[in-house]
């Protein structure tokens, strides 16, 4: 049997079988890479059964962590307790890191606006 009647010497087959050895080897050094990423997340209120309130959907924080640590890293969300709001009037709330919970292993470094405007209707 000649050497190029084999499959496994055939060009496309060797290919494809080095880029996947080579996706799987960059799959598993990278998970151990630090990064950095920035996410919208959304604001959302608890304790809250006598108003409706409204305020920026949003805030923009900046996140560190192990690359593997961030890809499930999904469901963030800025957690306020909205039991102080006892009237119908615009309450300006500052937000604080111990508001935004995050997986272990992943760190906060910036978050911004720091201060919301809350509309309690």
């Amino acid at each position: 049997m000649k050497l190029n009647q084999i499959p496994l010497t055939d060009n496309l087959t060797i290919k494809v079988i080095s880029l996947i050895i080579g996706y799987l080897i960059w799959s598993i050094l990278s998970q151990h890479q630090c990064d950095i990423v920035e996410k919208w997340i959304p604001i959302c209120f608890y304790n809250n059964d006598n108003f409706e309130l409204t305020t920026n959907e949003f805030i923009k924080i900046k996140l560190s962590g192990l690359r593997k640590n961030l890809w499930f890293n999904e469901n963030n969300a800025v957690h306020i307790d909205a039991s102080f709001i006892n009237e119908k009037k615009d309450y300006t709330f500052s937000i604080n890191p111990e508001h935004i919970f995050l997986r272990q292993g992943i760190n906060l470094i910036s978050y911004e606006p720091t201060n919301i405007v809350i509309q309690a209707k």
